[in-house]
């Protein structure tokens, strides 16, 4: 009983402390347990090179911390997504992006004076 009735008193108290730290652009992120700033999804893919749907895709399989920020939009923990891509091993390119680029070498150095 008494354990039940602590963690809720924990509980409420930590949702206080939440909305007194949530900014636009920062929050308090309960998983790292520190306030973070936070980056929308276009803003996530666009500093790592990627697309959104890759941002997407890893903040549902809870690879980066999602995060309501003061106007209920819903954003990236920064320190999860900096420590998921540290971490994240290196993609192939995909060979077609090179058999594209084939033709168009042969035809320049068709049409080159040598």
């Amino acid at each position: 009983m008494t354990m039940d009735r602590n963690s809720d008193i924990l509980k409420k108290r930590a949702d206080k402390t939440v909305k007194g730290l949530r900014r636009s652009h920062s929050a308090y992120c309960l998983r790292c347990e520190k306030i973070v700033e936070l980056f929308t999804f276009e803003e996530a893919a666009e500093c790592f090179n990627t697309d959104e749907r890759d941002i997407e895709f890893l903040a549902n399989r809870l690879m980066l911390h999602r995060i309501h920020n003061k106007k209920g939009l819903v954003m990236i923990c920064s320190i999860s997504l900096f420590e998921c891509f540290e971490t994240r091993a290196t993609r192939l390119l995909d060979p077609a992006l090179f058999a594209k680029s084939a033709p168009e070498q042969k035809k320049a150095e068709l049409e080159s004076p040598t």
